[in-house]
């Protein structure tokens, strides 16, 4: 059992194209490195939100299809949070507010993680390539650009 498990998160591991040896290791070093005040990489919550799915056998059911639907619905939970909201509000969330807020934040980022994995799409590669399409579509000064901007 503990062989199979092993290889399992080693062939989880090798598909993440995180370069490991141990998955239950880097696992704990993660949460431990976090825990500590350091950053995850993408790969690593890719990684272990992968892993969790798994050990809960939910794969069949992270399709495509489902897992957008679910980003839409997290996406809706968290603009209910700021719904009646004043934009001076919303800027200024008490501490309970904010983390309902980075609760729904977290759930619309676990399930896109989660979609751009089962999809093999590079997120970061993803965002830079719309940024610099953007850049192109918005360039500074121009008319467009300034019609985008919020009113003061």
């Amino acid at each position: 059992m503990a062989i199979a498990y092993i290889e399992a998160l080693t062939y989880l591991n090798q598909r993440a194209r995180v370069d490991r040896r141990d998955g239950l290791a880097v696992r704990q070093a993660t949460v431990d490195r976090y825990a500590a005040g350091v950053s995850v990489s993408l790969e690593e919550l890719t990684l272990m939100l992968r892993e969790f799915a798994a050990e809960r056998e939910w794969e069949p059911f992270h399709t495509p299809k489902n897992l957008a639907m679910a980003v839409s619905g997290e996406a809706g939970e968290l603009a209910a949070e700021l719904q009646w909201s004043t934009p001076e509000e919303s800027n200024e969330l008490d501490a309970a507010a904010r983390e309902r807020v980075a609760d729904e934040m977290a759930d619309v980022l676990h399930y896109l993680v989660r979609m751009a994995d089962v999809l093999d799409i590079d997120l970061i590669a993803a965002a830079m390539d719309k940024l610099a399409r953007n850049r192109e579509r918005f360039p500074v000064g121009e008319p467009e650009t300034r019609r985008a901007r919020p009113r003061r």
